[in-house]
């Protein structure tokens, strides 16, 4: 079975793209991809970034507004980091330590971690996984969901990876 990659779509500028630089840890380029021409070898998700646009105005205002379902949550999963933090999957724990920030902690998933009580708060080594659970996280970022916006503390990257009308990964797999 083909997987059909979600990269031709850019989540800095919330709009597709034709081809999609990859670039090694020190962010030095290595391959640059090019989009699938055959419609068959296209994520259909990329597909319906227009439609997204018209009936919402654009990419931002789905994220703003999107119902969002949980994969993770619909599984009864978690994420345990290198670390040792709890957090909720892959794509929230993705979000904290991006390299190309001068200070990581400007990505919105840590406004979260320190409502938790910090990295010490969500760290299933020195505390019990199940307190860590009952705690602040996973709750504060569902609750967020029903936030009106990613401005007001609606958690982005759920509207971007579980955003119910809009879900290059999961079309990978169709």
């Amino acid at each position: 079975m083909k997987k059909k990659t979600g990269r031709f779509f850019s989540t800095a500028q919330l709009t597709g793209k034709e081809t999609h630089q990859a670039k090694n840890r020190k962010g030095e380029k290595t391959q640059n991809l090019a989009k699938p021409k055959k419609k068959e070898n296209i994520n259909l998700a990329l597909l319906k970034e227009k439609e997204i646009t018209k009936s919402y105005g654009s990419m931002k205002d789905y994220y703003d507004r999107c119902n969002i379902k949980c994969k993770v949550a619909e599984e009864k999963n978690i994420f345990i980091t290198a670390e040792g933090l709890l957090m909720p999957c892959c794509w929230t724990a993705g979000r904290m330590y991006k390299w190309w920030h001068a200070d990581y902690r400007i990505e919105q998933i840590w406004d979260f971690i320190d409502a938790a009580g910090g990295k010490e708060g969500i760290d299933v080594i020195r505390n019990d996984l199940q307190d860590v659970m009952e705690g602040k996280l996973l709750e504060s970022i569902s609750n967020s969901w029903n936030v009106d916006s990613v401005k007001n503390g609606k958690l982005g990257v759920c509207a971007m990876k579980c955003g119910t009308e809009f879900d290059p990964f999961a079309e990978q797999f169709k």
